[in-house]
């Protein structure tokens, strides 16, 4: 499947080394174009702000769905949202199992050792509000299920 990254760095591969919260996230090109306006991007010695928006394959293997937008996607927020839904989410083997999570890195080994390589949410935040597919995006988990395709820059 394509989909879109935005961010104000310039990279030629994904590395996991570089995660910021859950995963990567990605989008349709009208929520990487409007997350421009969550990022932080200096002027260039020119004045000019310039941004990146990656079109990438994702390799969707099996992808979770929650269909709401966490907003924050911090282990607080995983914790509030699924603390009390994780059975229901992720098929449970016992009501225990889940207490092993306690960081956003326990996060997703647990959710990877139920097979899922990725997530995907409705976006509210750069989405066009329409709640249906067209602010479907995703989170994918590793880096290895990532390929760009092409590199725009953007200048803002």
């Amino acid at each position: 499947m394509i989909m879109f990254h935005s961010s104000n760095k310039l990279f030629d591969v994904f590395d996991n080394r570089f995660i910021q919260e859950l995963g990567f996230h990605f989008g349709t090109r009208v929520q990487a174009d409007n997350n421009f306006n969550r990022l932080d991007i200096m002027p260039n010695s020119q004045g000019h702000k310039i941004g990146y928006i990656y079109e990438c394959e994702l390799n969707l293997i099996r992808i979770l769905d929650i269909s709401i937008d966490l907003g924050k996607w911090d282990y607080e927020m995983i914790e509030e949202y699924f603390s009390p839904y994780a059975n229901d989410y992720l098929e449970l083997d016992n009501p225990h199992e889940w207490d092993s999570v306690n960081t956003i890195e326990d996060f997703i080994v647990f959710i990877q050792s139920k097979g899922y390589n990725g997530m995907k949410y409705i976006n509210h935040y750069e989405g066009n509000g329409t709640d249906d597919r067209e602010d479907e995006a995703f989170i994918i988990f590793n880096d290895y299920d990532i390929t760009i395709k092409t590199i725009y820059t953007v200048v803002l």
